[in-house]
């Protein structure tokens, strides 16, 4: 029996890089000479010729044009070298038809090297340019791959398969998967990618103890594993990491594989788990500088059964995503570490007393991030103290705490003369499940006058990060209960005169007109269009003239009564509309989608928002609220300063992960 590949087919299918998703290039390109490999360079040119660091900085004006990087390609065979030391600097395998090009070419280079090693003359590769790897199967490529597999999954009435059937199809699909994708990655990077440091392995199919030798034994600086998983009990023995490179950071988001093949004789998970964790550890101890252990699957896996180390240059800890306390040999290998960013685990707090009670003071600590102090107080104090006694640090983040807590221990402490460099700040307030909506004016969530009155007194804040809400479960996320009055906020806010940056998460409006709602925290769920939500959309210069639209309200069981055969209650997918659905057309004959209208309209709304915060903020440049990420900026060529507030995404980031790497933990690489 193989593993289910249908899994790998979830998800959402983009069609291109979500923009929240987009991040700086980690690696920079080689020097042509590195990219060579040893070869001379033949080309008589004079801009070859340049000393390496002018070079750089002349690709570097051209590194992400791509018609220029492609025209530079076609000089000479040097030149087109140079050219894929950018293109290729990062990669990423995504089981789609360029990236399996792209794969198959860098197999035959395999090959090649093979043959060269008996006296071959070699041509220039691909493979010496790449410095850093993404697997990273993307839904969309996994189902047109198989698309038999795909019909049959997602309950298509044309392809209806008995159980043999679609075991067979499951057992082919992951055969060739294995066979074309898997495989052949593996076989690259241990042999076409000599330059190779980084490596990042976000795929949901098992690995096996091939598949964990091959990754072991390649000589890379950074690692990390994402939504892994393995599925029998295996450890790293000394043999199979017998390479001289050590990690420098390592990120261990790997889960147990629970799929039915596993299911006879397993030994329990923590054992496994702790047994691969452990020798990673082992192996890499004395190199690591950054640390991060993570779940990939719902639960957290405990984290248990390691022998004492020494991490003598460790200086990133992240233990948020999902993972509980460590045991405590493990934990005091930590707190032995000279750290300078550190996350508390999100989950085991019940057992906080036991570890943070003779926690040492870090004196070298910059961030410290505690993901959750929703508990008893006897429970909370440990961790209360443990945040009151670094009062050095420069970026803090306490999150999903009660208010009690926060309004009355940690905020007034934070608020003395001892956090003077204090630059960054985010809290969240996390209030009673069995708040209700019955009475809307009381029932939402706030954050205290005396609390923001404590946040303004800290004048070296440069940025701030407020939220409050009701957590339903990680999975599930938060209620959005929390309805911010922002005339207030400002007027509370003002005497910030450092601040850059301003966030609000988990905020949720009130809908500009009276129409049938579900509730306030569903306002973004709900997205109605109401006449308000038309004006505010055309209030955008790049939506549409101010006065060429029409609103033409349509309940449907009204349409349905006129006209019983009236095609239009069903959309292009063959879905039923909603019952208050409103269409919006304009005079030129376009069509504006209702939640193109909503999202325009909010996004005027936010936009407003966020210029108003810098009239009492002289020194903000960015705003986040409404799940949306602005710049802010005076116009230039008035006496008054009059801000201008821009998006800096198409869409909203409705999980707020923008906001990780600015308030809490950036990754450790």
């Amino acid at each position: 029996m193989q593993h289910d590949i249908s899994k790998l087919m979830a998800g959402q299918w983009s069609t291109r890089k979500k923009e929240n998703d987009v991040k700086e290039a980690t690696k920079l390109p080689l020097l042509l000479s590195q990219a060579m490999e040893g070869r001379p360079i033949t080309s008589q040119s004079q801009f070859l010729a340049l000393p390496p660091e002018i070079l750089t900085e002349i690709m570097a004006l051209i590194a992400n044009d791509k018609a220029a990087l492609s025209a530079l390609a076609l000089v000479n065979s040097d030149c087109r070298q140079l050219a894929r030391s950018y293109q290729f600097v990062e990669v990423c395998f995504d089981y789609g038809p360029r990236s399996r090009r792209l794969l198959q070419r860098l197999v035959d280079e395999a090959q090649i090297r093979a043959d060269t090693a008996s006296g071959t003359p070699a041509p220039l590769f691909i493979g010496s340019c790449i410095r850093q790897v993404k697997v990273q199967p993307e839904p969309r490529h996994v189902a047109a791959a198989h698309k038999d597999l795909w019909a049959a999954s997602s309950g298509d009435p044309n392809c209806i398969l008995s159980q043999q059937q679609m075991d067979e199809l499951r057992n082919n699909a992951a055969y060739k998967y294995l066979i074309k994708y898997r495989q052949p990655i593996l076989k690259v990077l241990a042999e076409a990618m000599p330059h190779l440091d980084s490596l990042s392995w976000n795929d949901e199919m098992c690995l096996d103890i091939e598949a964990m030798r091959t990754l072991a034994r390649v000589p890379l600086q950074n690692l990390e594993f994402s939504k892994a998983y393995v599925g029998i009990p295996f450890s790293l023995e000394s043999p199979l990491v017998s390479h001289a490179t050590k990690l420098q950071s390592l990120s261990l988001g790997i889960s147990s594989c629970k799929e039915a093949m596993h299911a006879e004789g397993k030994p329990k998970k923590s054992k496994k788990l702790s047994s691969l964790i452990s020798r990673f550890l082992q192996h890499n101890c004395e190199s690591l500088e950054s640390l991060t252990i993570k779940s990939s699957g719902k639960k957290a896996e405990k984290f248990r059964g390691h022998a004492e180390m020494t991490f003598p240059r460790l200086r990133y800890l992240d233990l948020a995503s999902g993972t509980s306390y460590p045991d405590l040999t493990a934990w005091s290998s930590f707190l032995s570490a000279p750290l300078r960013h550190l996350s508390l685990p999100l989950n085991g707090l019940n057992t906080s007393k036991e570890y943070m009670s003779d926690c040492p003071t870090f004196q070298d600590l910059e961030t410290l991030v505690v993901p959750s102090l929703s508990m008893d107080m006897e429970l909370a104090k440990p961790i209360a103290d443990f945040v009151l006694q670094h009062s050095h640090v420069s970026k803090l983040s306490v999150q999903n705490s009660t208010p009690c807590l926060l309004d009355q221990h940690i905020l007034p402490a934070l608020a003395n003369e001892q956090w003077s460099n204090l630059t960054s700040l985010s809290i969240s307030w996390r209030y009673p499940a069995n708040v209700t909506s019955s009475d809307t004016e009381q029932a939402y969530t706030h954050i205290a006058a005396e609390s923001l009155a404590a946040i303004t007194r800290i004048k070296t804040l440069e940025q701030l990060c407020l939220s409050a809400g009701e957590a339903i479960g990680e999975a599930a996320g938060w209620r959005q209960f929390w309805l911010p009055d922002h005339d207030d906020l400002r007027m509370r806010l003002q005497g910030l005169d450092n601040l850059q940056k301003l966030a609000f998460s988990r905020d949720t409006y009130k809908i500009p007109d009276e129409i049938p709602f579900r509730d306030i925290e569903s306002y973004y769920d709900d997205r109605w269009v109401t006449q308000a939500e038309f004006d505010d959309a055309l209030s955008l210069p790049h939506f549409g003239p101010a006065n060429q639209g029409r609103l033409r309200l349509r309940q449907r069981h009204d349409a349905r009564a006129a006209n019983s055969g009236d095609v239009d209650d069903v959309d292009d997918d063959g879905f039923e509309r909603e019952d208050y659905e409103i269409n919006v057309h304009v005079d030129v004959g376009n069509f504006a989608p209702n939640d193109m209208v909503w999202e325009r309209a909010h996004l005027y709304r936010m936009l407003k928002e966020a210029e108003q915060y810098a009239t009492v903020l002289p020194n903000l440049t960015w705003v986040f609220c409404g799940q949306r990420p602005m710049s802010v900026e005076a116009t230039e060529g008035s006496e008054e300063k009059i801000f201008k507030a821009t998006p800096l995404t198409d869409q909203r980031d409705s999980l707020g992960e923008i906001l990780v790497p600015i308030f809490e933990m950036k990754g450790g690489h």
